[in-house]
């Protein structure tokens, strides 16, 4: 043992493993907490469908530039007469993949910090 190691419950195997469980959920509960975006704004106020859409300024958009990504993904959709709605399947889809993703990503780079590790004899 390293004498840098410290010895305390958070050191060895079970510290490390317990890390890359606590930091992925961290980051999930930091995410829940964040304020809405201009597309979660729109969808608290209704604008759901064609029939309920709304002016960005309604929903509290100060920017409606903020709506812009969105519009060119199309799941924010504009009206003629100014008035938006999102459409909430692309909307859930498009976090489902990006969800996914992530998760991917986060599972490849700990694999390879893993074998990395047992490359180095640090495992």
């Amino acid at each position: 043992m390293s004498p840098f190691s410290g010895g305390g419950p958070s050191s060895g195997l079970l510290g490390g493993a317990l890390g890359g469980i606590m930091m992925p959920l961290m980051i999930l509960v930091a995410l829940r907490k964040a304020p809405p975006g201009p597309v979660q704004r729109l969808m608290q106020a209704g604008a759901v469908s064609p029939d309920t859409a709304l002016k960005p300024s309604t929903a509290k958009i100060t920017r409606p530039v903020e709506l812009n990504g969105a519009k060119r993904k199309g799941i924010v959709i504009a009206l003629p007469d100014g008035r938006c709605w999102v459409d909430v399947r692309r909307f859930r889809r498009r976090r489902i993949v990006a969800a996914v993703i992530l998760v991917i990503t986060i599972a490849i780079a700990a694999e390879i910090a893993w074998l990395a590790a047992r490359a180095l004899g640090v495992l």
